[in-house]
């Protein structure tokens, strides 16, 4: 939980108690606590309820996100990155790019150049379109959800712009750590 005054103490925050699927606004909840505990609240509460995908973007501005899969074993987080962004205002330049890489984010392994993707690359399971990062461990959903919370601050600078948190359940249910790789096991 933060305790020091940092970007991350947001008076906006999440209703409580947060719905299980929907798209909801981070709005002030309680004098107190901040969108870093209330995330993390979020993300713990997912995570009992079996695995979850938590999308978090500034409001109006959906093509600028980062997500996550929460699971009961780990959480795979993910930021988007230019396969997606560039030729919008938000692409993202090459300081960014450090910023990611500073922050421990995996780049995408998808040539940002649509000219030198592969045909199918939309169709490939293997294929990484996203800066993405695996968080394991008995401390994994408080090191996502700051990790989350900082990548929007520090790396897509949303500004003073009310963030939304979009819910559903993922796709696969079973989940294993494997090599320190979260791994997709009923797909």
């Amino acid at each position: 939980m933060a305790t020091s005054a940092s970007p991350l103490d947001d008076p906006r925050e999440l209703p409580s108690p947060p719905p299980q699927e929907g798209r909801f606004p981070l709005t002030a909840h309680k004098p107190g606590e901040n969108l870093l505990d209330r995330l993390e609240a979020l993300l713990a509460q997912l995570q009992a309820d079996g695995a979850w995908v938590a999308i978090i973007a500034p409001e109006g501005r959906p093509e600028v996100f980062v997500q996550c899969i929460v699971t009961e074993v780990g959480v795979h987080l993910e930021a988007v990155s230019n396969t997606y962004l560039t030729g919008t205002p938000w692409a993202l330049t090459p300081a960014q790019h450090e910023n990611l890489v500073r922050l421990g984010w995996t780049p995408p392994n998808l040539a940002e150049d649509p000219s030198l993707r592969p045909p199918d690359w939309d169709d490939a399971p293997d294929i990484a379109r996203h800066w993405w990062q695996d968080i394991g461990g008995a401390d994994a959903i408080t090191r996502s959800a700051h990790l989350l919370l900082t990548t929007l601050i520090e790396v897509y600078r949303p500004g003073e712009v009310p963030l939304e948190v979009e819910t559903f359940p993922a796709a696969c249910q079973v989940w294993a750590w494997e090599d320190g790789v979260l791994e997709a096991l009923d797909t």
